[in-house]
């Protein structure tokens, strides 16, 4: 994502890494399954590693990717060397004092769960649309940092552009899908995933809130926190990718 002049590609050459980017199903050009699982993505991703010749990597996420993530980390350890999380998700919505410190976020996840025809519209709606003012900082509950990236109408439009629009490039089914899987509770527990995993979260991050951390933190038995203050949850991507990428190639030395 070259959005905020994040230069992806340019960073992995930097420190000789490659990544291999994944689509869940329904979500991009993947094709929707409604038996979709986290369990079942990662067997998904066993399989493709198992294509590519792939025995061990490392494991990197982003946000909804957290989840998964750990979920892979979970049943197909022997597959996975070391692990990355930044900013994602790592508590199931099911968990009332979970879902009720998701701030603004909540109402996309709660519409997903109850309403989902509604939720379908509104994405279909918003990916055939382009943003043409700013948007209200206080509204969507934003911290400063996500609110300096996004104020500006063509770095908004970008994001949405990688971000929902690609996710439902093929139809909505993916996306609402997935939003009603993070109620579901955790097919493991944080105590059993004995893999070094190193989480960045931003102290600012209004999307996914401390409480997401805090589970990291406490839970994990192999884990490396960085917090950086005043960050937010799409500001730490844009400032902070070069330190994880450069944490990650560390570990191959």
């Amino acid at each position: 994502m070259a959005v905020f002049e994040t230069p992806i590609e340019d960073l992995l050459q930097r420190h000789q890494l490659k990544l291999i980017a994944i689509d869940r199903p329904g979500m991009g050009l993947s094709t929707f399954s409604a038996q979709h699982s986290l369990n079942s993505f990662a067997d998904d991703v066993a399989v493709l590693m198992q294509s590519l010749h792939i025995e061990r990597c490392p494991l990197l996420c982003w946000s909804g990717g957290g989840p998964y993530a750990l979920a892979m980390a979970h049943q197909h350890a022997e597959k996975i060397s070391s692990m990355y999380i930044i900013a994602g998700f790592s508590a199931s919505f099911g968990e009332r004092e979970v879902f009720q410190k998701m701030g603004w976020n909540k109402m996309y996840f709660q519409t997903a769960r109850k309403w989902p025809l509604m939720l379908k519209s509104t994405l279909t709606f918003i990916k055939h649309q382009e943003v043409k003012t700013q948007i209200y900082q206080d509204l969507y509950d934003l911290s400063d940092a996500d609110y300096v990236l996004l104020k500006n109408i063509d770095h908004l439009n970008g994001f949405l552009d990688n971000t929902i629009k690609e996710a439902c490039r093929d139809s909505t089914a993916g996306a609402v899908h997935e939003a009603q899987l993070y109620f579901e509770p955790f097919p493991f527990s944080l105590q059993q995933i004995r893999l070094p995993i190193h989480f960045w979260w931003g102290t600012e991050d209004n999307t996914v809130t401390y409480e997401h951390a805090k589970r990291l933190e406490q839970q994990l038995p192999n884990k490396t926190p960085h917090y950086k203050p005043g960050e937010g949850h799409i500001s730490i991507y844009v400032h902070c990718m070069d330190e994880v990428l450069q944490t990650i190639a560390a570990g191959f030395a």
